[in-house]
């Protein structure tokens, strides 16, 4: 007959890895709800970024309001960090188009998922390339922008 202490190093590793799955799903639930009901976000994903002369690096961006800002990894939001930068959709901004210099550095099954947005960033106008992870992604992102854009403008 085992005994307790039987039991507990016998599910040790599955009672684990339940706890972990647990945790993430109510980490996952936590920052759904944060980005709905909070940020009222029009769009949020995973992709990844280049601006200017930068290398294309994965990021977290969250798009709401007239406001598209993005931090180094979900957890960075999760942990409520400032994020890295942001681009205000104010005056002349929205959807751009694509640079063939950008298309040229990715692969040609990922050249039409890469968009690129434009707006007033911290130190004046600001373009930045997206390449987001569907085709789905990119026609949710796109939507999100014009209706970001074609709100009333702020100041």
């Amino acid at each position: 007959m085992p005994t307790d202490e039987d039991l507990r190093r016998a599910y040790y590793w599955e009672s684990r890895s339940f706890a972990h799955s647990n945790h993430n799903n109510l980490t996952l639930e936590a920052r759904k709800n944060r980005l709905r009901r909070l940020w009222q976000a029009r769009w949020h994903g995973r992709i990844k970024m280049k601006t200017d002369k930068q290398q294309w690096h994965k990021v977290f961006g969250v798009l709401y309001g007239h406001r598209f800002v993005w931090w180094a990894s979900e957890r960075e939001f999760d942990l409520r960090e400032p994020p890295l930068d942001g681009i205000l959709f104010s005056g002349h901004s929205g959807l751009a188009g694509v640079s063939p210099l950008v298309l040229s550095e990715i692969g040609p099954q990922e050249q039409h998922l890469v968009v690129s947005v434009f707006g007033r960033g911290q130190t004046g106008q600001q373009k930045v390339n997206l390449l987001v992870p569907t085709a789905e992604s990119k026609v949710l992102f796109e939507d999100a922008v014009i209706d970001a854009c074609s709100d009333a403008k702020i100041a």
